[in-house]
């Protein structure tokens, strides 16, 4: 998680990416969320953990239409290794963003 978040603030700086002074952070977290699938395509609770992360941060950005992209890809993920609170949780920060899109019926579902 660490060397993933690492990775994205690099990116961020325009030192290392002149692109990212016309990038919001959702588009570069959208950019850094690419590389999760198959670089952990052998290790979903990792892919997991990370984009909830991402989902957190986005959300407390005000980014919830990304959050909410992070989240859906959470819920596809094998639950291998996640405990019951855990997937509890993601239900409840999946809804959130739901309900914060005025996407009222699946926020209630």
């Amino acid at each position: 998680v660490l060397e993933v978040m690492s990775e994205f603030f690099r990116s961020s700086d325009p030192a290392n990416n002149p692109d990212a002074l016309h990038q919001t952070v959702a588009e570069r977290f959208d950019r850094a969320a690419v590389s999760l699938e198959a670089r952990f395509e052998e290790d979903p609770s990792s892919e997991r953990a990370i984009r909830w992360a991402l989902s957190k941060l986005l959300t407390g950005l005000g980014e919830q239409a990304a959050a909410l992209a992070q989240l859906e890809r959470v819920r596809e993920l094998p639950q291998t290794g996640a405990d019951r609170a855990q997937l509890a949780e993601i239900e409840h920060d999946y809804a959130a963003a739901l309900w914060q899109l005025e996407r009222w019926e699946p926020a209630l579902d």
